[in-house]
């Protein structure tokens, strides 16, 4: 698992980095500083150059409010995008950072990567032991539908016997038979329609005037497919990468339950 720690060294300093020293050399570290917050211990130098992870340095330039907030977001949204990482980590005592979890946790962009904030490097890998050591939630069994017992036969009752008719009498003449009645013709069933067409009647204009044939009958397939809306981004991100495939799920999310429901049963 790789993992990156995003350093907000003006809030933490030196002592955001407890816990360098038990990373390894897959992970990677960036330490964003201003010309108010730019001095290290020599301690802390000496466990950076001992380190075998990658620690980068990002210096604000420029200043004012909030700017490393601003700018440690942005640059954590680019990571998280890059597909490399499966913990991105704040290292801040600032609780505003938690907004970023809270977003890169509302399905809005779905992701696998842990988004959290700790105030050091040695918590941040305590939270990342802890969730690996959680059991995974039981989904409860299916209960088995209970089987309804068809009831007993009732046995046909004998018919009671028919008299017979007195010899003077003349049998009554057979009523004339009746000829059954013409059943109507069955029409034939239309065609079943292709998967395109279906994602051609059912897509959002947006989406259908923006695409060629091919495309609508990847995102048909992708949706035929899918076990969910993660599986259908993942497949939509394999086909046409981060930027367009991001547009066509953007547009088909708000209309997926309804799409999955037409390809089902069409």
């Amino acid at each position: 698992m790789k993992k990156a720690f995003l350093i907000d060294f003006e809030n933490v300093k030196s002592a955001g980095l407890a816990g360098l020293e038990q990373l390894d050399a897959a992970d990677d570290v960036v330490i964003l500083y201003s010309a108010n917050s730019n001095t290290l211990s020599f301690e802390m130098h000496q466990k950076i150059l001992q380190s075998p992870a990658c620690v980068d340095y990002y210096q604000i330039r420029r200043g004012g409010k909030n700017s490393l907030d601003f700018q440690l977001s942005s640059l954590l949204g680019y990571l998280l995008g890059t597909g490399d990482y499966s913990h991105l980590y704040v290292v801040s005592n600032d609780s505003g950072f938690d907004v970023l979890r809270d977003f890169w946790t509302s399905d809005f962009v779905p992701t696998e990567c842990v988004v959290y904030r700790r105030g050091s490097i040695a918590a941040c890998l305590a939270h990342s032991l802890l969730i690996q050591t959680q059991p995974p939630v039981e989904q409860p069994a299916p209960q088995p539908e209970p089987v309804q017992e068809e009831p007993a036969p009732v046995p046909a009752e004998e018919p009671a016997p028919v008299p017979a008719p007195a010899a003077e009498e003349e049998p009554p003449a057979p009523a004339p038979e009746k000829e059954p009645a013409a059943q109507p013709e069955e029409q034939p069933q239309p065609e079943r329609r292709g998967l395109a067409d279906v994602i051609e009647q059912a897509l959002p204009a947006a989406l259908r005037d923006a695409v060629d044939e091919e495309t609508r009958k990847k995102v048909a397939a992708a949706l035929a497919k899918a076990q969910g809306k993660q599986d259908f981004y993942r497949r939509i991100i394999g086909s046409y990468g981060q930027k367009k495939g991001l547009e066509i799920y953007k547009t088909v999310k708000s209309e997926y339950t309804n799409l999955k429901k037409i390809l089902e049963g069409k």
